[in-house]
């Protein structure tokens, strides 16, 4: 499993854009997390997201009811995923791999998404964390408060 660690300020924002821009969302995922993503997937075509993803899942997603846009891996040549990610078509990334070059087109994927504030989940929990976030986010009216509104000051 691969994790990265942001600043929690970093994260809100990343978060947030994904709630409101929703320009897409890439999904590609190892072979282990296929069904439980199609809950997820689902979940974000619900929310209005375009669903890009490398062929395979993009195959598997259409094949069970999901619309979803296949784009290139990296190493199959441009336009890739980070080539989308650079050019803001991407605010959401859920990205599970497992394999030396799964990991190593990962690399690059994670780098840009870190580099340009874009939200990012490495397992199918955290991706259902994420959707789950956003979902509510959409759904809910949020207030902002002072610490001296919350405790009555």
């Amino acid at each position: 499993m691969l994790n990265h660690l942001r600043p929690h300020s970093q994260s809100a924002h990343s978060l947030q854009d994904a709630c409101y821009q929703q320009n897409g969302t890439h999904v590609h995922q190892k072979a282990d997390d296929k069904e439980y993503i199609l809950f997820v997937a689902r979940m974000l075509k619900e929310l209005s997201f375009e669903i890009y993803a490398t062929k395979g899942t993009a195959s598997y997603l259409n094949n069970n009811g999901i619309a979803a846009k296949a784009v290139n891996k990296v190493r199959e040549g441009r336009p890739h995923i980070v080539d989308m990610l650079k050019d803001g078509k991407i605010n959401l990334v859920i990205n599970t791999s497992k394999g030396v070059k799964s990991v190593s087109d990962s690399k690059d994927i994670r780098r840009t998404a870190i580099l340009q504030n874009i939200a990012y989940s490495t397992t199918a929990s955290g991706s259902k964390a994420l959707a789950l976030a956003i979902q509510y986010v959409k759904n809910s009216k949020l207030e902002v408060k002072s610490l001296q509104q919350i405790q009555n000051v």
